[in-house]
């Protein structure tokens, strides 16, 4: 969208913002920032700031609802789908009908081998495409695993592991540095302190170290001549 365009425009949506965050209950003030004393405090101020966010959004940039498309299982978009409910129908219609399996006569056996026939032939439709789906999708699979070996080890990994894929979003960090409260909101410094937080787990950032300063571990890392 261009900065202006019509009655939709950045300007306004700006705007919006500002104003709303002008109010005095809301307005980030320093005072206000060192009053965060826990996680809570910071996270109410947050949902404010995410809320005028996006009551200006709607109401001042273009939005488009898209209604979500359900993969199918595709024995449902086959001629199958017929075949299943008429299959379905029969069954209805043999309950309707209460066949008497113990009745001999020439014209309820030739009922009840219609019946039979009909549902031997549907079932048999069933296992067999049934097959050549599971085939297929076993064929796909080994398809994008060479593939995804050759060019996304990382994908390749999560499909054999066969789990859900998670993911986190961190947008913003809070830090207490040298008594100093720092919130941290943009993308490149919250990617920093979190990369520099998981160095720090261990005690110290991982970098090359020089044994000769180290004489504790020259021992450790000697050759073994028994080896």
């Amino acid at each position: 969208m261009q900065k202006t365009d019509g009655e939709w425009n950045w300007d306004k949506f700006n705007k919006d913002i500002s104003e709303y965050l002008d109010d005095p209950n809301i307005k980030l003030t320093t005072n206000k920032i060192r009053g965060i004393n826990s996680q809570k405090q910071l996270n109410q101020l947050w949902n404010l700031f995410r809320k005028a966010i996006m009551h200006s959004a709607k109401r001042n940039i273009k939005q488009k609802k898209k209604k979500l498309k359900w993969n199918r299982h595709p024995l449902y978009d086959s001629d199958l789908k017929r075949d299943l409910n008429i299959l379905k129908g029969m069954l209805n219609k043999i309950r309707r009908a209460k066949l008497d399996f113990n009745d001999r006569s020439i014209e309820n056996r030739q009922k009840i081998i219609t019946h039979i026939t009909a549902l031997h032939r549907r079932k048999s439709k069933y296992i067999n495409a049934t097959y050549e789906y599971k085939k297929n999708m076993m064929d796909t699979f080994i398809q994008e695993t060479n593939q995804n070996y050759k060019t996304d080890k990382k994908k390749m990994i999560k499909s054999v592991l066969e789990r859900p894929h998670t993911s986190l979003s961190i947008d913003k960090v809070y830090k207490n540095d040298n008594n100093e409260d720092i919130l941290y909101t943009e993308e490149t410094e919250v990617k920093e302190q979190i990369n520099l937080h998981f160095q720090m787990i261990a005690g110290a950032i991982n970098c090359e170290k020089d044994l000769s300063q180290h004489p504790e571990w020259q021992d450790q890392y000697q050759p073994k001549h028994d080896v």
